[in-house]
């Protein structure tokens, strides 16, 4: 059985590089050059060799590989709960800050309104 090449959507590259469970290790200039002219000759590259790109979308001359940690399903998940857990604090610290912004205002302006009242 022939094993396909998986090729992994660049969003969900960046995201894990984001995350921190992947990080980009840069290719040396002579690599650099090398891989240049594989995509000049028409020749893919190699497994896990991703080539940079400008914020605008245009593909950059340079290289890199990606270097992750091992981790197991359950080192995953946890790190991924933990993460959620940190998104959702963050979340009732915000909306607790508006909740107690709405009542101030509100007393200030009850006490506005009796005072020109």
């Amino acid at each position: 059985m022939v094993k396909e090449k998986f090729d992994m959507p660049k969003e969900l590259r960046y995201a894990m590089i984001d995350a921190g469970l992947l990080q980009r290790d840069d290719c040396s200039d002579e690599e650099n050059e090398s891989y240049m002219e594989m995509l000049q000759n028409g020749q893919p590259l190699p497994d896990g060799i991703y080539r940079y790109e400008s914020p605008d979308g245009e593909e950059l001359d340079e290289f890199y590989r990606l270097q992750g940690s091992v981790l197991t399903q359950e080192q995953l998940e946890a790190y991924l709960a933990l993460k959620q857990y940190q998104e959702i604090r963050t979340i009732r610290r915000c909306v607790v800050l508006l909740f107690v912004l709405a009542v101030i205002a509100s007393v200030i302006g009850l006490w506005i309104l009796y005072c020109a009242g």
